[in-house]
């Protein structure tokens, strides 16, 4: 079966010109172990129907030795195949970088060094593809290959600075994969421009808390991944290279900071590492208007809050675009918790009658949505205001009254008349 699937796979790929080219008899050990494409016979100038692949790309992925005399001919007689791309834009370059051949990669930007120009080797170690506009060091970083990312970047450093079509550069990928090793050798040059971007507006601090939530393990327990025994020390080297000043993008989609990411997940240890670094980010606000500490009441997260009551006194003071305060949304989101946590929390007592853009308070969001014992813990709380209306001159009380689900419940008790 396992031949079956190969040599379909080599005739959907390859030229008959090729097919007449690769060595008999193919086996797998041949395939993987030896080299299968007969480089003395190769045609130069025959590209593949399907990529369009040059012998370069050929004998890459043929697994050719790049040392033998036959490639070391084909460099001499035809040098200008090495940085010729195909279909998809990949240069032979791409192709070795993405399956990790260290040894072709080398020859061929050796090889590049020995045309007299420091241009031309670089500009070949620069090219992008056509559909993701990625270089060799992202297509090596994107497949976990740690080796040729490591040679890549000593090399040329200044890849790192480079961001694909998508805006992501190696090091927002390396994070984003959970490639740790590679991001340190990121981390770890001197070239000062080295790029946090990644997509969608986003950082790679944004990618580091992301990948820091413990559902992704099960996700990747198939893929040859290097996980960090350590993960709050590799985002303590991020924010040592990148500065706390990584920690207000907010660009992305929802404007979320890495704060709020790692509030959403309720990772209050990084949460207290954010705010040790940089304090001012938990007064930022996302494209909702809310803080860290409304998305933190949303979410139950007892623990991120008293990270930041901690950390910020009055972050409770905060508003978001609809004026309401955590304690609106741990109401509308009927967290008993949250309630009983903010209710007690010096500083924020006095904000129990808040009311929001719709003259709301707290008791009266908890009767809109019919959460019965957040009402009930709101209305033994001395301070709370009973009698307070909203701008439709109700109170909470009137709301409930005229609650479908309150008149329903009402309607199923049993008359004692």
């Amino acid at each position: 079966m396992a031949r079956l699937i190969i040599e379909f796979l080599l005739k959907s790929f390859l030229t008959p010109q090729h097919l007449s080219l690769i060595t008999p008899p193919l086996n797998l050990g041949s395939f993987h172990g030896q080299h299968w494409v007969d480089m003395d016979n190769l045609d130069p100038l025959k590209k593949t129907f399907g990529q369009e692949n040059n012998a370069f790309h050929v004998a890459v992925l043929g697994e050719a030795n790049p040392k033998d005399l036959p490639v070391q001919k084909l460099l001499l007689s035809h040098s200008l195949l090495a940085f010729q791309p195909n279909k998809k834009g990949d240069t032979p370059l791409h192709l070795a970088a993405k399956l990790g051949n260290e040894s072709f990669a080398v020859v061929l930007i050796d090889h590049a060094k020995t045309l007299g120009h420091d241009g031309d080797y670089r500009n070949l170690l620069r090219k992008v593809n056509y559909e993701k506009e990625n270089t060799a060091l992202h297509e090596a970083v994107i497949n976990g290959q740690f080796e040729i990312a490591k040679w890549l970047i000593r090399e040329d450093p200044t890849l790192t600075s480079l961001v694909n079509k998508a805006g992501e550069s190696p090091l927002f990928l390396a994070v984003e994969g959970r490639f740790y090793e590679i991001a340190s050798i990121i981390l770890d040059t001197t070239f000062p421009d080295c790029s946090v971007l990644g997509g969608n507006g986003m950082t790679v601090m944004h990618a580091a808390v992301i990948r820091s939530c413990p559902l992704f393990d099960a996700r990747l327990l198939s893929r040859n991944v290097t996980r960090t025994k350590d993960f709050d020390e590799f985002v303590k080297k991020v924010l040592e290279r990148c500065g706390s000043q990584i920690l207000e993008k907010a660009e992305d989609e929802l404007g979320w900071t890495p704060l709020h990411y790692a509030t959403n997940l309720g990772h209050s240890t990084m949460v207290k590492l954010f705010l040790e670094a940089k304090r001012s980010v938990a007064y930022i606000k996302d494209k909702q208007g809310m803080t860290a500490l409304h998305i933190a009441a949303r979410k139950g997260h007892i623990e991120v809050m008293k990270e930041l009551f901690e950390e910020c006194s009055d972050i409770g003071e905060i508003l978001d675009n609809k004026d309401r305060t955590a304690l609106h949304i741990a109401a509308e989101h009927n967290c008993h918790s949250v309630i009983h946590t903010l209710v007690k929390e010096r500083g924020f007592t006095y904000l129990i009658n808040e009311q929001d853009n719709e003259g709301n308070t707290a008791l009266h969001v908890a009767a809109i949505h019919s959460h019965y014992g957040i009402m009930n813990r709101l209305t033994n709380n001395t301070l709370t205001n009973k009698r307070m209306t909203n701008k439709m001159g109700m109170t909470a009380f009137e709301i409930l009254l005229k609650s479908t689900v309150f008149a329903s419940f009402i309607g199923k008790q049993p008359n004692y008349t």
